[in-house]
């Protein structure tokens, strides 16, 4: 006999549901996007890392690479993420490196550019102070030329013993040897330093003094000392040697290449 077990009926005669169709159905889909399976990007972990390293870049010029790095990095995570259908995170750590990279990057460069204009500057004022004191000699104006000098410098050298060091231009001697003094330039090449002791601005450098006879100006070596927003002659030691030195008058004026 055929089996004629039906499903039950309610009371207006319509079949009951299924009774796995009262089971929650579970998705396609369970899964995606969720906490449990989102990664986080790489990328943006190691823009984050760079981010951080960029603070090596004031040590170096060679290593503004590495926020140059970190900023591209990031760049590339916050794209993948953004293409990733939710299942990478990491945006924070992208936008972290991202900024890390461009201020720390941004801030050395921008450093490095004021630095670099304020060196101009300066070497500008230096050899219009090596052409002044040039012209103040040639033009036998020693008080004016005395006062390009620094405070060390005069306290060593007295106005009496500068005039006379500097008259040796125009001694017949020098005049015959070398001709009229023509003029004073800076050789074009400078190196700064500090002075640990006062901590003011230094640079060292050589003036060229040209003479009529003389084809090849003569070298003289030159320490400068800023003092407030100005430049000063702080010493001569060809001309002027410090007081410890051999040789008591110094090097010839003409002398040394």
């Amino acid at each position: 006999m055929a089996d004629t077990q039906t499903n039950p009926s309610n009371q207006n005669g319509s079949v009951t549901d299924d009774p796995l169709s009262r089971l929650h159905k579970m998705s396609t889909t369970a899964g995606l996007g969720s906490g449990d399976y989102v990664a986080v990007n790489i990328v943006a972990v190691v823009a984050a890392l760079l981010g951080v390293a960029s603070l090596l870049a004031k040590l170096n010029n060679a290593l503004l690479l590495i926020p140059l790095a970190g900023a591209l990095c990031g760049i590339i995570a916050l794209i993948q993420i953004n293409h990733s259908n939710g299942t990478q995170t990491g945006r924070g750590l992208a936008i972290a490196g991202l900024v890390l990279s461009l201020a720390i990057g941004g801030f050395v460069i921008a450093q490095q550019a004021a630095d670099y204009y304020r060196t101009q500057a300066d070497q500008q004022e230096i050899a219009s102070l090596v052409q002044d004191l040039g012209n103040q000699i040639k033009s036998k104006d020693f008080a004016k030329a005395y006062a390009l000098f620094d405070g060390d410098f005069q306290e060593r050298v007295p106005l009496d013993k500068f005039k006379t060091r500097l008259a040796y231009f125009e001694s017949a001697q020098a005049v015959e040897l070398l001709g009229h003094m023509t003029g004073m330039e800076w050789n074009g090449l400078l190196q700064f330093d500090t002075d640990v002791k006062t901590g003011s601005q230094m640079a060292g450098g050589v003036g060229r003094m040209t003479f009529e006879k003389k084809g090849e100006p003569a070298r003289q070596s030159m320490v400068f000392r800023k003092i407030g927003s100005k430049w000063k002659v702080d010493a001569m030691p060809d001309l002027f040697p410090p007081p410890n030195a051999q040789g008591g008058q110094g090097a010839p004026p003409g002398g040394g290449q």
